[in-house]
């Protein structure tokens, strides 16, 4: 080595090392490699998991199928089907802790069940069309748990003895049709069975709109739902007979069966005025479709069983006007099976019985300045009068202080019983209020005097009409120290109280009664009420003739009445449409060779008015601008009214809208197009035709012009449907 020079010094080899960021590198992939590699152990463990389900399944398949080929022909078959044989349909086994379910289905090979082993011949039997159904087909179906989508499925064919063994054998088909009117449900057909007593029942197994049952012995079979999943055969099919299948050897029954799912009416019934239960009113539904009635008993307010279709509901009870609804799809809301229906009813003025708040009583109350007024003749009454006026004193009944007259504004002087009118009420006859009462105390010596009014007011009970009034003035008033019945007259009643008003009795104390005065009320003792009784005979008619005109005049104080000359007569056309509904604004045109003609458009009765000549024939012709197929009609001019029937085009389809109260109905075939406009007739009803389709409706306030309730109905054709618009208009 020369002087001066430095060696490098080398390290040996053996004494190298890792860094850390070399060490961290290495474990990082490392960590990587390993977690790459689970995924595919884990599949390649799934695999092998399932291939083990898939060969035991098979593996139980198999053993099924050549258990089967060991039996006699006669032996494969399910118990209750056809064909008929000992095998059970299904059964779990358990292998290596995992549940498999093994299913069974064995048809015959045949022209009437689809399954054929060769072309023309399901008997086996090649060149003729036939019946036969010799060969047995066996599908053996193994669902593994954890694997129900994925079921492994053997199929097997079973020879007979001999080939053409079941010649002349009788066949059953039945096929199927859902009557759903309103809505396609989604729910599968049901399964059918067939039973020939005293043989067994014969199930198809299968749920399908065509079902059959080959190789049976021949018989008259009824056809019944096995199970039935909600389904009952249509009543209509019942009746006919098309339930029975009459089954002959070397041929095939068939028959077409309406299958439906039930719906349930339940209804309530409720006093429009004092909201109790109409508990004893009487149901009767119409089937538009079918035409059918059938009136239900008093009380019978749930209703189950019910054909899907659209009713006529009618409900009626004891002391109320008729509820009626032209046209109600039951259900709506299909294919939910439940329909509720809640009902108002107005009280009629020939029994309005004088209530206590709540009715009928059940406790001591404190004084109400109006009380409820009604015909609820259902309603279990009170037995026992109670104090309906705690805070004025401890006695039973009411206690009203002397007052003024019938201008008494004082609530402790004066008492008023309401009753709200849904649709406009006509009295016609003698009003009278029959009261029980006593002076105060008993009191048997002094002189009574009570003031009555009846009323027409609006729901606030102000502007308020006058329709009639009386008193009574007795002394003394008591003819005993306990409660007296007094009839009050008010006198002859001939008064409409329109829809939406209050008709109201106000009784007051008069000034000249000698005390204070008690009242009894809404108990089966104490019934006080006000009756408007029925019109008292017609009154006389002086009849006068004057320069050709004729004038009829009334006496009683009624009415006065000309007629043009010419012997002319009034006769009255009501417009009606399909479904006997009066139609509002429809056009009335009446011809005749010399007289007139006469026009115009009828009122929400349905009803216009023209003078005609005595004796002669005119024609009368009724229309509408909503579809309605006019009637025309002779009018032999004799009678004072006449029916103008609309009709409905083949093919087309009405809609009955409901819920116009002040309002007017609209429709339209799209948004794009305007609105058609239909009146509202006195039940606040319209119908139009059209051709089948969707359509908006909806209706518009008469009051602020405001448009509510639109949606979307659908018209079927030759069909009648409804529908309720919803919305309030001021």
């Amino acid at each position: 080595m020369a002087s001066g020079t430095v060696e490098p010094r080398v390290r040996p080899r053996s004494d190298d090392g890792f860094t850390i960021i070399e060490a961290l590198v290495a474990v990082t992939i490392l960590a990587i490699g390993i977690v790459l590699s689970i995924r595919p152990v884990m599949t390649a463990l799934q695999a092998v998991s399932d291939s083990r389900v898939i060969s035991v399944s098979e593996n139980l398949a198999q053993a099924e199928i050549e258990v089967i080929h060991s039996l006699n022909y006669d032996q494969i078959g399910l118990p209750g089907r056809t064909p008929e044989g000992s095998l059970v349909e299904n059964r779990e086994i358990n292998v290596a802790g995992r549940r498999y379910v093994l299913d069974l289905d064995i048809q015959y090979a045949g022209s009437i069940t689809g399954l054929s082993v060769i072309p023309q011949g399901g008997d086996g039997v090649e060149g003729s069309f036939d019946y036969g159904v010799d060969y047995k087909i066996v599908k053996v179906t193994v669902t593994a748990d954890g694997r129900e989508s994925d079921p492994i499925v053997m199929e097997t064919i079973i020879a007979p003895s001999r080939v053409g063994q079941h010649e002349g054998i009788a066949n059953a088909k039945v096929h199927l049709a859902a009557h759903e009117p309103f809505a396609v449900s989604n729910f599968d057909l049901p399964k059918l069975k067939i039973h020939a007593p005293p043989a067994a029942e014969i199930r198809s197994g299968i749920a399908a709109d065509e079902q059959s049952w080959p190789a049976i012995p021949p018989a008259t079979y009824t056809v019944l739902t096995d199970g039935g999943n909600g389904w009952i055969i249509h009543p209509d099919d019942v009746v006919s007979g098309l339930d029975l299948l009459v089954v002959t050897a070397g041929s095939i029954a068939e028959t077409t069966l309406r299958v439906y799912r039930p719906a349930t009416l339940e209804l309530e019934v409720f006093d429009i005025d004092s909201l109790q239960p109409v508990s004893c009113s009487s149901l009767t539904l119409t089937n538009l479709d079918l035409e059918t009635s059938v009136a239900y008993s008093p009380g019978e307010h749930t209703i189950t069983g019910l054909l899907p279709e659209t009713y006529g509901v009618v409900v009626t009870a004891p002391g109320y006007l008729d509820w009626t609804l032209v046209s109600l799809n039951i259900p709506a809301a299909y294919p939910d099976p439940n329909h509720q229906l809640t009902v108002y009813m107005q009280g009629l003025p020939s029994g309005n019985y004088l209530h206590n708040d709540p009715t009928p009583p059940v406790g001591d109350t404190n004084a109400h300045a109006v009380l409820p007024m009604g015909g609820n003749a259902c309603a279990t009454p009170a037995t026992t009068l109670l104090n309906y006026d705690q805070d004025r004193d401890g006695f039973d009944g009411l206690l009203l202080a002397k007052g003024i007259d019938l201008g008494e504004t004082d609530p402790t002087k004066h008492q008023i019983w309401s009753q709200s009118v849904s649709q406009a009420l006509e009295l016609d006859g003698d009003a009278t209020i029959n009261l029980w009462s006593s002076m105060k105390d008993f009191e048997t010596t002094k002189r009574g005097v009570v003031l009555a009014a009846l009323l027409d007011c609006d729901t606030g009970g102000s502007g308020c009409v006058t329709i009639a009034s009386g008193s009574l003035d007795v002394t003394p008033w008591n003819t005993g120290a306990t409660w007296v019945e007094r009839t009050m007259n008010l006198g002859l009643v001939d008064y409409t109280v329109a829809a939406g008003r209050t008709l109201r009795v106000k009784i007051v104390v008069g000034a000249e009664s000698g005390d204070d005065m008690w009242f009894a009320y809404d108990t089966t003792s104490y019934s006080s009420l006000l009756t408007i009784g029925t019109p008292p005979p017609p009154p006389t008619t002086t009849t006068t003739t004057s320069g050709g005109s004729t004038t009829t005049t009334t006496t009683g104080g009624s009415t006065t009445t000309t007629v043009p000359p010419g012997n002319r007569i009034a006769v009255e056309f009501t417009v009606i449409d399909n479904r006997n509904m009066v139609v509002a604004g429809a056009h009335v045109d009446v011809t005749h060779a010399s007289d007139g003609p006469f026009s115009g458009i009828t009122d929400a009765y349905g009803r216009i008015t023209f003078n005609l000549l005595d004796g002669e024939q005119y024609t009368a012709v009724g229309s509408t601008d909503w579809g309605h197929g006019p009637d025309s009609d002779p009018v032999n001019v004799g009678g004072s009214i006449d029916d103008l029937e609309l009709s409905r085009p083949s093919g087309m389809g009405t809609m009955t809208l409901s819920g116009g109260i002040d309002a007017e109905f609209l429709y339209r075939a799209s948004s794009s197009n305007p609105w058609t406009v239909m009146p509202a007739n006195f039940a606040d009803q319209a119908s139009f035709v059209d051709f089948g389709g969707w359509f908006e409706v909806a209706k518009r306030c008469l009051g602020n012009g405001e448009v509510e309730g639109i949606k979307s109905v659908k018209i079927g054709k030759d069909k009648n449907r409804s529908a309720s618009i919803s919305g309030w208009c001021p």
